[in-house]
């Protein structure tokens, strides 16, 4: 990436801010820095500039916050990504949650929302990402704006008057999963799954904080609590052997075949033969294998992990089905 390209980047990122060309500039020297000392030796600028730049624009995001007023919104919670560490701005650090899901403006039409949850706002981050679980109904204070960079999609921050609250709405559950499905309609299918990839920004990062959800309903064949990370193996009725599942699905690493899908732990409770709903971004990495990034698990027939050691089958002695 040369240094127009960079200006372009930084140009288009303080387009309509307070903020101007040189500010976008000095900053981006500022994060270049401190990608390089992280990266070590070895690593070269160009390769760093699109990082340097998405830390620009997390700074744009985080300046945009004022004490202003917030507007009540009814929430139809997806899930969450977990909690992220970003710079606060003077040399520390804060936690930010990554949440989803579907609310309703009181003077626009419903659609998706990302929520950026600020611990520098006041918020409890902890205590909020347990609120935000798959089909759970909330009613919340954010400032609310329309998404740059994906149509039809919010983007909702908190202020220092931010607040959640649980919602004891009486829809059922299938109905709640039904009106999800009108905001995240195709299912996404293993065999063509090259076709469901999420949208990227021109960083190469999920757009939008990764708003661009998407949806599959999948078996569980293996799963791995990791340190830090968790990962399920899965299959759908579109794989009809396994066994010809290509490069960019099944890992060189994976123990069995299927496609990755990497869990939060609040979502990583279920074991092999577990049918799952999943949420979340699906993406390809630098090494061309597709995955899935989760941020809501909704169970379908589920079985439990505690009964099994990764990689065992369950029995119908385990299994704990919920009609919907």
């Amino acid at each position: 990436m040369d240094e127009d390209q960079i200006e372009e980047r930084l140009a288009a990122l303080v387009e309509g801010t307070n903020n101007d060309l040189d500010w976008a500039w000095e900053k981006y020297h500022e994060k270049l820095e401190l990608a390089k000392e992280r990266a070590g030796e070895g690593v070269t600028e160009d390769t760093l500039a699109p990082a340097a730049i998405q830390m620009v624009r997390g700074e744009l995001v985080k300046g945009s916050r004022t004490g202003g007023p917030v507007e009540e919104v009814n929430i139809l919670s997806i899930g969450q990504s977990g909690v992220q560490s970003w710079n606060d701005g003077d040399g520390g650090k804060k936690d930010v949650l990554i949440a989803y899901g579907v609310v309703n403006p009181e003077d626009d039409p419903a659609g998706l929302g990302v929520f950026i949850c600020d611990s520098a706002d006041g918020v409890d981050v902890y205590n909020w990402k347990d609120k935000f679980g798959t089909l759970d109904t909330l009613t919340g204070y954010f400032q609310v704006d329309e998404s740059d960079e994906l149509s039809g999609v919010y983007v909702l921050r908190t202020s220092d008057e931010a607040r959640v609250e649980v919602d004891d709405d009486d829809m059922s559950m299938a109905d709640r999963r039904d009106y999800l499905h009108n905001f995240v309609e195709d299912k996404a299918e293993i065999a063509t799954i090259a076709e469901s990839l999420s949208v990227t920004n021109s960083d190469g990062y999920a757009a939008e904080f990764g708003a661009d959800v998407k949806r599959m309903v999948v078996t569980v064949v293996d799963w791995y609590a990791g340190d830090g990370f968790n990962t399920y193996t899965v299959l759908d009725d579109s794989v009809v052997d396994a066994a010809e599942l290509g490069d960019d699905v099944v890992s060189d690493r994976g123990r069995t075949p299927g496609m990755t899908i990497w869990c939060p732990d609040e979502f990583f409770k279920y074991g092999n033969d577990s049918q799952l709903e999943i949420y979340g971004t699906i993406t390809r990495g630098d090494d061309g294998q597709i995955s899935m990034n989760a941020c809501g698990v909704f169970p379908l027939t589920p079985f439990d992990q505690d009964e099994q050691t990764s990689g065992d089958s369950t029995t119908e002695s385990n299994v704990s089905e919920q009609s919907i």
